[in-house]
């Protein structure tokens, strides 16, 4: 997508404005070229107001936040709308005469237009590797293949970010006329052939991890609604402005006669088509109802809620235990009422012995009704085991 080049311009360095003229505007091209870009660039204003406005509504209602954060999704919109007003600006004023090919306002303008656009490009190729892929496989609970896809994928990505770094380089230095040496527009092209071929490379990985994503989501129909629609066009979309880039360039480089002033505009507004295509797709994406199934860790906060009361019908005592699940059978006479008369020291010769401090023992005795009574400790729906302790326990004091 490499950037149209300002015309020809007034000559002998004046910056006459040709705005006025009648024939600043009159090419049909020129005129269709700055059209597609406006449109595109409206494109992407309405899509960022979608992201703000589904940002806002899933916030007020209390929703999870979405897969893509606004330090992610928010700054690549920023940057592309950067890059589309710096090229309708340049255009516009190459047009006017303003700024033309060869003066130094023109090789500023051009080469923020370049270094927006590759920028761009890296960044959102970052976020289709690093966020969409790697939330997929995660949603589908392939964790193995995740963590491949993220270490293969950030050494596949350093590389071209490295070779893109050294590309915006000596993009700068030749376009601002330092003399780097005589090899230094060779080293420009062949560094802007290696960027495009790499990139391109980088976007069949990153269709290779869509693909396999999208393999294991579809054995999960309830985790893949409104996530895998749309990843064929994502990767529609990403084949077709990679590829324009490297067929551009390379026909820049070796068959520049080949290229006509119709082709190259119908092409670049081909390739802005499916730029703006690659973010909507990951757009409608992020805002699948799939994700619902993903709880993200940094996005669950603890909550801690009291437990319930246990009621009781009796008042507690320090003899009761809380855990009984029977509170006929505690052991306690003083959870029933007072007892007017001290417990005999056995149930019978039989039960378990008295304690002295007005409890029985598991199995022992109870007042209820006026009277102590035996029929041991039992859990709730079930008999009472019929279990005595032995008589040797009645010595012990409290």
């Amino acid at each position: 997508m490499a950037p149209r080049r300002g015309g020809s311009g007034g000559g002998g360095g004046s910056f006459e404005n040709r705005c006025s003229r009648v024939g600043a505007f009159e090419d049909d091209l020129d005129k269709a070229a700055i059209g597609v870009a406006g449109g595109i660039l409206l494109l992407f204003f309405i899509l960022s107001c979608c992201v703000i406005s589904r940002s806002g509504k899933r916030k007020k209602a209390g929703q999870e936040k979405s897969i893509l954060r606004w330090y992610q999704y928010g700054i690549a919109l920023f940057l592309v709308l950067a890059w589309f007003i710096l090229l309708i600006v340049n255009d516009v004023l190459s047009e006017c005469g303003i700024i033309y090919s060869g003066n130094i306002e023109s090789s500023a303008i051009q080469t923020a237009v370049i270094v927006t656009q590759k920028f761009t490009e890296m960044y959102l190729m970052g976020i289709i590797l690093f966020v969409v892929v790697k939330r997929m496989f995660q949603l589908a609970g392939s964790l193995s293949l995740k963590r491949t896809m993220v270490i293969l994928g950030g050494i596949f990505f350093a590389i071209v970010a490295i070779v893109f770094v050294a590309y915006m380089v000596i993009l700068g230095l030749t376009d601002w006329g330092v003399n780097i040496g005589r090899t230094a527009f060779t080293t420009r092209f062949k560094l802007a052939e290696a960027y495009a071929a790499l990139y391109l490379l980088l976007v069949i990985f990153a269709m290779v991890g869509l693909i396999l994503a999208w393999v294991r989501l579809a054995k999960k129909p309830e985790r893949k609604q409104g996530v895998t629609g749309w990843i064929p066009v994502l990767i529609i979309c990403l084949l077709g402005f990679s590829v324009h880039n490297v067929v551009i360039v390379f026909l820049i480089d070796y068959d520049l006669f080949s290229l006509t002033r119709l082709g190259l505009t119908i092409g670049v507004s081909l390739a802005l088509f499916f730029f703006f295509g690659a973010f909507f797709s990951v757009f409608m994406i992020a805002r699948g109802k799939g994700w619902d199934f993903l709880h993200l860790p940094q996005d669950i906060q603890p909550k801690y809620s009291a437990p319930p009361p246990m009621g009781s019908p009796y008042t507690q005592s320090p003899y009761d235990s809380m855990l009984s699940p029977d509170g006929a059978k505690r052991m306690s006479y003083a959870s029933h009422s007072t007892a007017p008369t001290a417990a005999p020291p056995y149930m019978g010769a039989t039960g378990m012995a008295y304690s002295g401090n007005g409890v029985y023992e598991p199995q022992g005795q109870t007042y209820q009704a006026g009277g102590w009574t035996s029929g041991g400790y039992a859990p709730v729906g079930q008999v009472s085991t019929g279990y005595t302790a032995p008589v040797g326990a009645a010595s012990r004091e409290v």
